[in-house]
């Protein structure tokens, strides 16, 4: 019984943090011809190397700097054309600064949907996340959850992550822990089992469903994962298993 308030505690906590930040991070993507992958990959690369040269030097204020920074802001803008990677730094730049009904921030969702169609995996997650938020698009969590899903299917570990939390929160009547853990085995797995919040998500989600020794025992161990990152959520929980002496021996230390 315990176990059951700290986890609808946790879960309820994270569904309201959900709801009030909009934390829920469609165009269909078209086959491409070897030709158009290829002169896609190329520009990417372009841009990505004028990315990484505009970085070093936006924030200098030495007019030099602001002159090569402007320079270099234009040619990245220039490769829009033929870069998905280039639509999507636009858009999200666009986004940053404008408000949903603005001109603006409609014309970066029409860069978003280019980018989608080009098969731009972080495209195809924020616009999903867009949908599921109803920014600057009809509100629609069908759309976001297809976006979701096609970018993980395709190896988006952002996209994965998402999925993990529409599953273990139920949301949009899709409540499924068993999907909630494959999702975020695979988010974590993409991210070599760094990902401090996907082992706070699966250690909450075993306790939850704790129905056998083993379940509590993934749980502890996953909690243990994420309280040395840091997490206090996870600090808490792994602090109430280990002076019950639930998923392994009391410690009280």
């Amino acid at each position: 019984m315990v176990r059951l308030k700290l986890v609808c505690l946790f879960f309820t906590w994270v569904g309201c943090f959900l709801v009030l930040s909009g934390c829920l991070s469609i165009p269909r993507p078209r086959s491409l011809r070897m030709g158009e992958r290829l002169m896609f990959e190329e520009h990417n690369r372009k841009f990505a190397r004028l990315h990484a040269q505009w970085l070093n030097v936006k924030d200098r204020s030495d007019a030099e700097s602001r002159k090569k920074a402007e320079k270099l802001l234009k040619a990245m803008e220039e490769e829009r054309i033929y870069s998905p990677m280039a639509k999507y730094f636009f858009a999200t730049r666009l986004i940053a600064q404008n408000k949903p009904e603005s001109p603006q921030f409609a014309r970066a969702v029409h860069w978003l949907e280019e980018a989608v169609e080009e098969h731009y995996l972080p495209a195809m997650t924020f616009l999903g996340k867009l949908y599921m938020d109803g920014a600057g698009v009809t509100r629609s969590t069908t759309k976001g959850f297809r976006l979701f899903l096609m970018a993980a299917t395709r190896g988006d570990p952002d996209a994965m992550y998402n999925l993990g939390m529409i599953y273990a929160l139920g949301y949009h009547g899709r409540r499924s822990d068993e999907d909630a853990i494959y999702w975020f085995q695979k988010a974590n797995a993409a991210k070599d089992l760094k990902d401090p919040y996907c082992w706070q998500w699966l250690g909450m989600i075993y306790l939850r469903r704790s129905g056998s020794p083993q379940d509590l025992a993934m749980a502890r161990k996953c909690l243990e994962r994420a309280a040395a990152a840091g997490l206090p959520q996870a600090m808490f929980f792994l602090g109430v298993m280990l002076k019950r002496g639930l998923g392994g021996p009391v410690d009280v230390k």
